[in-house]
């Protein structure tokens, strides 16, 4: 919690930035600032935690469309739009960057999450190795070609039925953590399956696992902010970057040119965040023309619960069957599909409540589940929170029972 004098300098800068957003709430420039200025905030005193990656995300996308609105340079569809709603899509920004601000201040979720990671998943050796292996197996179930040509034509072709198994490595990683350090073969299956995912073009749930590592390393560490330690996070940032647009540019059958100049272009016309600024523009243009769906795409949630069910319903489908859109949901989507901006004020702090609640109870479970929120954190701040649906409620449950049950049977033994 903060002091009386911070609570009254954080105050003084709402107020501020809330007369300037009345004053200025026409000018496209200030109103970025603002967003800028409340993402500084919220890095600054999250640091290196999952409230972080949920505000870097959603803003990088505005990055990208702030770029496209003063050079008139984009990614794929969004560069034919010319009705793009900044303006707005800059407020909404605003709004959910207002929400992070406040939990990060005033919720005791920083200190809960520092206590996730100083305690850690402990598994003996043998469960660990079994898990890692297993992800290898699910990585080669996932993509089971040899070809490595990133051809985006068979990403897809799973040896068995369903779209989870990828979902089903990173959680089984994710088991195996504990004994990063303590075996040899769990780091090596760790090099293997995101070495496989990357030679099959797969980057997001890549991203999220290296970034959760990260967390995890500097956290366990407790590393602050400094000169020295920006300055090495921003260059394994940087390097992972430019290895990701490498891969997409290489899918997509495009030339990758490195320079200066080459990288700032890359990286404000990112291709998965440009789809996504299209997606949200659509998402408004949506609701001005057919108005509020009043919570209908959440019937999405009950069709989760029937592995492989179809689920018509779902925002970004919704989107995307309007607006041929690329695919993809954004993290504000289906709250402003449904509720407008009512649904950013509301829907968004139950989402961080309910992980709160989570990380509060420290046990074993309920850090596997908070790891992979983590880990799958861009994935469902730029795909929805469907995708992770079946791995809370099936692919995790079944994970620990299984090793619970194997650890009763040895021990029996």
């Amino acid at each position: 919690m903060v002091s009386r004098n911070k609570f009254i300098n954080i105050m003084l800068v709402f107020c501020l930035f809330i007369v300037s957003l009345f004053l200025c709430k026409d000018n496209i420039y200030v109103l970025f600032l603002i967003d800028m200025f409340l993402l500084f905030l919220i890095v600054y005193k999250a640091q290196f935690s999952l409230i972080t990656i949920w505000t870097v995300v959603p803003n990088y996308t505005l990055m990208c469309l702030f770029y496209y609105y003063v050079t008139d340079i984009a990614y794929g569809k969004l560069a034919f739009i010319h009705n793009v709603q900044y303006n707005k899509i800059c407020e909404l920004l605003i709004l959910y960057n207002c929400v992070l601000v406040l939990f990060t201040y005033f919720s005791p979720f920083l200190d809960c999450e520092k206590r996730i990671y100083e305690k850690d998943i402990k598994m003996d050796n043998i469960s660990a190795n079994i898990c890692a292996l297993l992800a290898v197996v699910m990585a080669y179930i996932a993509f089971p070609s040899f070809s490595f040509t990133f051809d985006n034509g068979n990403r897809f072709n799973a040896l068995l039925p369903g779209h989870f198994w990828n979902q089903f490595s990173v959680i089984l990683l994710i088991f195996s953590v504990g004994n990063f350090k303590k075996s040899r073969l769990v780091r090596i299956c760790y090099c293997i399956v995101i070495m496989w995912f990357l030679l099959h073009s797969e980057r997001v749930d890549i991203l999220g696992l290296i970034l959760f590592l990260l967390i995890r390393y500097c956290s366990q560490k407790k590393y602050q902010f400094s000169l020295k330690t920006m300055s090495i996070v921003s260059c394994v940032c940087i390097a992972i970057f430019l290895l990701f647009i490498y891969i997409g540019n290489v899918r997509a059958g495009e030339q990758f040119a490195v320079s200066t100049s080459g990288f700032i272009q890359s990286f404000l016309t990112q291709s998965t965040a440009s789809d996504l600024g299209y997606v949200f523009n659509g998402t408004l243009e949506y609701v001005d023309q057919k108005g509020l769906l009043y919570g209908e795409t959440y019937i999405t949630y009950l069709q989760g619960i029937i592995p492989m069910l179809e689920q018509p319903l779902r925002a970004g489908h919704i989107i995307e069957s309007y607006y041929h859109t690329a695919g993809g949901e954004f993290i504000l989507t289906e709250p402003y599909l449904n509720f407008g901006f009512l649904g950013i004020v509301i829907i968004i702090p139950i989402y961080l409540c309910i992980v709160l609640k989570i990380i509060r109870k420290n046990s074993r479970y309920n850090r596997i589940v908070f790891y992979f929120l983590t880990v799958a954190a861009v994935r469902y701040l730029w795909y929805g929170l469907t995708y992770i649906e079946t791995g809370i409620i099936y692919l995790i449950p079944l994970t620990y029972f299984g090793v619970t049950f194997w650890k009763k049977c040895k021990y029996k033994k």
